[in-house]
């Protein structure tokens, strides 16, 4: 099977041809967490003053199951929440591009139609999802040009697609202007507080294995920054 490009590795490429600065963040015990065979890597950079990016590793089964994960919440900008998920499973590669609506205005059209002409660009890949036939708590605030696609094959599509989202958030994100810091950040945490809340499989998965408590620090405040 190809060799997957790391995700933490891309986005921290990404970042260092752009404008912003990254500062990885010192989250003590959270970098590294086991537990029933289940290890957990997490790494946290803070995007100037605006928000930050978060790295997460999983893995399962001796390997059989990995996750790699980004989160970008920006806190003062006016620009969606965005996630890149990417899960090997059983000899298949799920790509994942996320973005949510959480800010003050509505996002211009043209911003967002760019990130549909990525995903068009690989109409012809299975789709992937979750619970097809289930309404899922994040509907209303999902963008339509969100990409989720699974193949067996075709892992540098997945991985370019992934890069192609990255590159486009971070270029409107230097365009878009500043907004209210604290009224964002309550939209953010509307978001984290309904995705804690949903149990849905990785969130079950870290409360089964490490606890409430530590699961609210790790994905509450640590994935988000909330």
């Amino acid at each position: 099977m190809n060799k997957h490009i790391d995700l933490g590795r891309i986005t921290l490429k990404v970042f260092q041809k752009s404008p912003f600065t990254l500062k990885k963040l010192d989250i003590g015990r959270y970098a590294k967490r086991r537990s029933r065979g289940i290890v957990f890597n997490t790494e946290v950079y803070q995007i100037d003053d605006i928000g930050q990016v978060s790295i997460m590793r999983l893995k399962a089964l001796m390997g059989l199951i990995k996750m790699e994960s980004a989160i970008f919440t920006v806190k003062n900008k006016d620009v969606p929440l965005f996630n890149i998920d990417w899960i090997r499973a059983f000899g298949k590669e799920t790509m994942i591009c996320e973005l949510y609506d959480v800010q003050l205005s509505p996002y211009p059209e043209d911003k967002l139609a760019e990130f549909q002409a990525i995903a068009d660009r690989d109409a012809s890949l299975e789709n992937y999802i979750y619970d097809k036939d289930k309404p899922h708590w994040y509907d209303n605030i999902l963008y339509p040009c969100s990409y989720h696609k699974i193949s067996g094959r075709d892992f540098l599509r997945l991985t370019q697609a992934s890069i192609s989202y990255m590159k486009t958030f971070v270029r409107q994100l230097q365009e878009t202007e500043e907004c209210n810091r604290e009224e964002k950040q309550a939209k953010i945490s509307e978001y984290t507080e309904a995705l804690f809340a949903s149990d849905g499989p990785a969130v079950i998965t870290v409360k089964k294995n490490f606890g409430e408590e530590d699961a609210r620090k790790m994905i509450v405040e640590l994935l988000y920054g909330c």
